[in-house]
């Protein structure tokens, strides 16, 4: 099973999940029949308008902000913009250091192995001893 794109008649892109020699399907939008096309699977291929982008500009920009950019990026809140807007004003996103950042790896303590050597040699000579009985 692979995801891939088809295209109507109405050129409607879609996307599906079908057996890999699957060739048609028909069109959830308009019901006509939709052809393969070829299209790169599984790569970052051009969506600018997504929801991370447009809370970004929430967070970002204040309502009365009259700047030209700032206006531009409320009108059209792509990743092009949010990183020209970022790059013109010497911002950068949150590094993976500050808040939220992934757990850092501590290795627990070593343990005393001070008692369990002691043991152990005593096991040792009391193996390893001759008795002589008279």
């Amino acid at each position: 099973m692979i995801y891939a794109d088809f295209e109507c008649p109405s050129h409607h892109i879609t996307e599906h999940l079908i057996h890999w020699k699957q060739k048609k399907t028909v069109c959830p939008t308009c019901g006509k029949k939709a052809k393969r096309i070829i299209s790169v699977a599984g790569q970052y291929a051009g969506n600018q308008d997504c929801e991370h982008v447009r809370s970004a500009v929430d967070v970002l920009l204040d309502k009365d902000n009259k700047a030209p950019d700032a206006v531009n990026l409320r009108k059209h809140p792509t990743r092009e913009n949010l990183n020209r807007y970022l790059k013109d004003h010497s911002l950068s996103r949150m590094d993976y250091t500050e808040h939220g950042g992934p757990p850092v790896y501590h290795p627990p303590p070593e343990p005393d192995m001070r008692a369990v050597h002691e043991e152990v040699a005593r096991k040792h000579f009391e193996r390893q001893r001759v008795e002589v009985r008279g």
